[in-house]
Order: C-alpha cells, then sequence, then structure tokens
C-alpha cells in the first residue's frame, strides 16, 4: 500500500470518527435542552380556555368533563364535576416538565404504559382537551415514583419522563363533586328516624343551646350517655356521596325496591330534610328532597332559601350511593343509643 494510500484511509477513518463524536455531541445538546423544557408549551396561554376534557382507557371507561354556564359538568353523570380536581389537572398538565427523554420506538411504549389506547391491553390512559378551536391529545402512561410518570404527545414518536405527574381516571365518579350535604350539628332542630324492622323513634330540642330530647323512649330505657345523640346531629355534616346515578336512571325510582329506611332532618332555621335509604348487596343509596318548614313564629332566611335552591338543583330525581357508615349514621336504630338492657336476675337453685 503506498504512503498517499495510507494517509487517505487514516484521513476519512479521522473525519468518520469526528462526525460521530459531533453527532453525539448535538444529540447530547438536544436531549440536555429538553431537560426542564415545556411538556405541552402550546397549552399555557391557552388553559383558562379548555371547555372540554376527555379521558378514555383501553377497557372501554371514558369520562367527558364539560364546562357550561354553571360550572364543571360530569357529562355520563349529568352531574356538577369537582372543579379543584379539573382545575389541578388543567394547571398540572400547562406547566408540565420534562424531566428525560424516554424511547421513540412504539415496540418500547408498553413499558411505560404510553401506547395507543386501542384495546383493554393498553396500560395508558387517552386524554384530550379543547381549547380554542384547538385540540391537545395525550397518553398518560404509568407513574414513576410519587412525583413523577410517564407521557407522550399522541401524534408524536417521542416519550418523555415528565413532572408533576398527571393523576387521571376515566371512571365518572372519580370527577363528581363529591359533596353533598354539610348541616352543622348546631343547626339540627330535630332527627326523626323510621326503620322498617325498629320502632320509629324522634330525638328534638327548642334552641341550639339544648340536647335533643328522645322519645319515645322504651319503659325502664335510658340513653347510653349525655352525649348519645351527637352522631345524630352530624350525620349530615361533611356528607360525601361515592356516586350518583344519572337522572334518566333516578326517574326509574318506581322499579326500585322500596325504601328500608326514611330520615328527616329539621333545622332551627327551616329546612326539612327528608331522605329515604335502601341497601342492595354491599353498597347503601339514598334520595332525597329539601323543602322550606320554619318553626312557629319563626322566619326562614335569604340564606336558607338560597340553601334549599341549590340543593334542590342537585337531589333531584337523583339516587346517590354513599359510604356504609354515613348510612348506618342517618338510620340508626334506637337500641344503639340506649344502655344495654340489663341481664335477667337468675333465681336460686331450689333445694333438696
Amino acid at each position: 500500500m503506498t504512503a498517499a494510500r495510507l494517509l487517505a484511509l487514516v484521513a476519512a477513518a479521522l473525519l468518520a470518527i469526528g462526525g460521530a463524536l459531533w453527532l453525539s455531541s448535538q444529540r447530547h445538546l438536544e436531549s440536555a435542552s429538553l431537560d426542564g423544557g415545556a411538556f405541552l408549551s402550546a397549552l399555557k396561554p391557552l388553559v383558562n380556555d379548555v371547555d372540554q376534557i376527555s379521558l378514555r382507557r383501553g377497557d372501554g371507561s371514558a369520562t367527558h368533563v364539560l364546562r357550561t354556564a354553571g360550572g364543571w359538568r360530569v357529562q355520563e353523570r349529568d352531574y356538577p364535576a369537582d372543579a379543584s380536581k379539573v382545575r389541578s389537572l388543567l394547571l398540572d398538565l400547562a406547566n408540565a416538565k420534562i424531566i428525560e427523554e424516554k424511547t421513540h420506538d412504539p415496540a418500547l411504549y408498553p413499558v411505560l404504559g404510553v401506547e395507543a389506547v386501542s384495546g383493554p391491553g393498553a396500560g395508558g390512559i387517552a386524554l384530550e382537551l379543547r381549547a380554542a378551536k384547538q385540540t391537545f391529545a395525550v397518553i398518560v402512561g404509568k407513574p414513576s415514583g410519587a412525583q413523577q410518570g410517564f407521557a407522550r404527545v399522541a401524534d408524536q414518536e417521542a416519550s418523555y419522563l415528565i413532572s408533576p405527574q398527571l393523576n387521571v381516571t376515566a371512571a365518572p365518579a372519580n370527577w363528581i363533586d363529591l359533596a353533598l350535604f354539610n348541616i352543622a350539628p348546631e343547626r339540627v332542630a330535630a332527627v326523626t328516624i323510621s326503620l322498617a324492622k325498629a320502632a320509629p323513634y324522634t330525638a328534638a330540642r327548642s334552641d341550639s343551646k339544648s340536647e335533643l330530647v328522645v322519645s319515645p323512649l322504651p319503659a325502664g330505657r335510658e340513653l347510653s350517655s349525655p352525649n348519645a345523640t351527637a352522631s345524630l346531629q352530624s350525620a349530615l355534616t361533611d356528607l360525601t356521596i361515592s356516586d350518583v346515578a344519572a337522572a334518566a336512571l333516578a326517574l326509574a325510582a318506581s322499579s326500585q325496591p322500596p325504601a328500608a329506611a326514611h330520615c328527616e332532618v329539621r333545622t332551627l332555621d327551616g329546612l326539612l330534610i327528608s331522605i329515604d335509604g335502601r341497601e342492595s348487596a354491599d353498597n347503601r343509596f339514598i334520595r332525597a328532597r329539601v323543602v322550606a318548614n320554619p318553626a312557629t313564629g319563626t322566619t326562614i332566611t335569604n340564606a336558607a332559601r338560597a340553601e334549599i335552591a341549590a340543593l334542590t338543583a342537585r337531589l333531584q330525581n337523583r339516587e346517590f350511593e354513599i359510604p356504609n357508615y354515613k348510612f348506618n349514621a342517618l338510620f340508626k336504630p334506637l337500641e344503639e343509643l340506649l344502655k344495654p338492657k340489663a341481664a335477667p336476675a337468675q333465681s336460686a337453685p331450689l333445694k333438696p
């Protein structure tokens, strides 16, 4: 081999090595520039314009949250959405930062849960937002630790590790506003409970400073403690729901089993809350209505009237699933408020 030929080969090799090093450095710079960059930069200026959120899993479950004149609503339940949860999702997505670029290979997407949501085996959730006539589509993948997770813009190949983690679900029950009643104990004037397999009773008082007095009390029985009725007063405090039947289903209440329990709560400021309860397997359900019922010689306040209107809009033609412990507090048998019955005296054995 001539010297000229050898020099040419060495020069070509050096050129190839230099090109590879330059390309590697460029890729490193590109990757470094992604670190800390916005995951969905185009959304941030439009976050207040979002009017529709859609979430879908490969198993067919889906939720659509729509902005209406009265606020956010869950379409599948025709019921108000939890506005704070919606707002949190929008801000998290608009402010999401790229921690690290991951795979471009579709064959590896399932490892991160960012494959197309096209069948029951898909691990992620398809999240779609509509804002100012623009659509943003993201595949939300698996979490990575407590604060980060994997995600991919649906029409792009690159997948990323981002922060904060996007906590999303496609179950409608997880997007509804769970708060239903919040009647403070000091507002409660009387509670009447009627159960299918127990005697009805009423616990009432004349003002917010007196204790609830139970009647009728069985002969020879007394309350288990001076504050035995406290649970009756707080049964409607922070009462949350687990789910709500769509209005069309609740209208078919006549086809449902009859209520096994009934409770009426009267407040000192003029509300009458009537609640029917039923049990089905391990679940508990209620239907309720609220009307004005001022005490003798009193006038219902404007605040109470506004509360009645707001509650009626939520309660009308709907049935709610509530936690079992709340159901038990609403429909407490009188026996649970009383001291246990004294054991019958045993007679002395006859002497031979």
